[in-house]
């Protein structure tokens, strides 16, 4: 049973698999750096092969956060399965905010056309998700046990908040070249062609809710928008998977990119990235406006959810809408130090809530780079975060992880049953790419004679 006011309970259950930005990565020269930031190389003129591909291993990451006044409870629902909600204070104004966003790479296939300006030509597919949810005290309450609500007490704006979640597959063609025969400058393009899974938005505010035994009053003002129906709060199935696209719901996106390579070793990048747009055709929308009504004690065989369901049902409408996608904007600057390669990188969510100041570390020997990272956002405060890679120019594989530290705690909850404390934290990712073909060299250095 879902209920529409707690719906963003379903970023919760998917924490465990949530996919975000692996910052460690980026001015790495990998396969994930080239399609994220379109201007960027991946080959090395001389001794890398001319192809580039996953070899069906996916660039994978897992990425999570839950923080807010209630982190206890969603521990105890994580570790110990506990999901009593009494201790919760439904006068806490402050939401607990879920984050989740996801960024798998099924596949990577890469061309490197030309040795003179470093031009590439790739293709993608990739799975994304988008998800952020704001969730009250007081939504977690009346979701779990609304009978906590204190008798002939009146509470006011408890389910106000604004959650987001779209899903969508992401079908991509990059190109990248030098400007200049001197590499000093390129660009790079990224065009996508988005095939929307799942989108689900809700907004409330100017919430109410009182309760006079046996009675419970409820008022809000707001809207629901899903890309899927609804029976009694449970999702009927409308043909959308993550394994097999269905080209319903279309869209579009771009990404622009261009770096600079400055005297003394200085590197600038900056990003334009995922701009675009999906079209939910034949959606749902529930108006929420001055929705008022007065749950009574439930009959047999029926429940709270019901009853709200058949007030919703009365406010549905069938239409399409259009979303935006997150697009973002960043910006990285780098000294190239030798062995050492500090990265400072800030990135900008244009439409929807985030931004991050990060500060990489990355010590290169031989074929192995060691990356330590820290990461301000707005809504964990610091993260502290690690890599290890092993690259040349015709193989890479690399792990790491964005919450160090949160992840040991996560690990050790799930095996130890610890609930710990403090916000929820867990992050993990790895990626593989392989070069094949005949090496690109420039002419000049090519050990085969044209003609003989």
């Amino acid at each position: 049973m879902k209920c529409i006011i707690a719906f963003g309970c379903l970023f919760f259950a998917s924490i465990v698999c949530g996919w975000g930005q692996q910052y460690a990565l980026y001015n790495s020269r990998t396969l994930y750096d080239a399609f994220e930031n379109p201007s960027q190389k991946a080959f090395h003129a001389d001794s890398s092969f001319k192809y580039a591909f996953t070899f069906f291993f996916p660039a994978f990451a897992g990425n999570g956060s839950v923080v807010g006044p209630s982190t206890d409870f969603f521990r105890r629902s994580i570790f110990k399965k506990e999901t009593d909600v009494s201790q919760l204070n439904p006068n806490e104004s402050a939401p607990n905010v879920v984050n989740v966003n996801a960024n798998i790479y099924l596949l990577m296939f890469r061309v490197f056309t030309d040795v003179q300006f470093d031009q590439e030509i790739g293709f993608s597919w990739q799975l994304r998700n988008e998800s952020r949810a704001e969730l009250t005290n007081g939504m977690l309450i009346l979701a779990k046990n609304h009978n906590l609500f204190v008798d002939s007490a009146n509470y006011y704006d408890i389910l106000n908040g604004t959650s987001y979640s779209q899903s969508y597959h992401q079908f991509s063609l990059t190109y990248r070249r030098n400007h200049t025969y001197n590499g000093r400058l390129g660009w790079g393009v990224k065009l996508s062609y988005l095939d929307g899974i799942n989108y689900d938005n809700l907004v409330t505010q100017d919430s109410y809710l009182a309760r006079h035994d046996p009675y419970l009053h409820l008022r809000v003002n707001g809207l629901y928008k899903t890309s899927h129906p609804y029976d009694n709060f449970n999702v009927i199935d409308n043909g959308s998977t993550f394994a097999r696209p269905t080209f319903k719901n279309p869209g579009f996106s771009m990404t622009w990119s261009a770096n600079l390579r400055l005297r003394k070793d200085w590197y600038l990048m900056g990003n334009l990235k995922d701009i675009g747009f999906i079209t939910w055709n034949n959606a749902y929308e529930y108006d929420l406006g001055l929705f008022n009504m007065t749950l009574f004690p439930a009959p047999p065989g029926t429940s709270l959810e019901s009853q709200l369901s058949d007030r919703l049902s009365r406010r549905l409408t069938r239409k399409s809408f259009t979303s935006f996608t997150n697009g973002k904007l960043e910006l990285l600057a780098a000294k190239d130090m030798g062995v050492y390669q500090p990265n400072f990188i800030f990135s900008k969510s244009l439409f929807y809530p985030g931004s991050d100041w990060v500060f990489v570390n990355n010590v290169h020997v031989n074929n192995m780079v060691f990356s330590l990272f820290a990461d301000y956002n707005q809504d964990t405060a610091l993260q502290l975060g690690g890599q290890f890679m092993i690259q040349s120019p015709n193989f890479e594989f690399y792990m790491g992880s964005n919450q160090l530290l949160g992840t040991d705690q996560w690990l050790d909850g799930l095996a130890s049953k610890n609930v710990g404390s403090g916000p929820i934290l867990s992050s993990i990712y790895m990626g593989l790419g392989i070069k094949f073909g005949r090496v690109m060299y420039h002419r000049a250095d090519s050990p085969v004679i044209p003609g003989f």
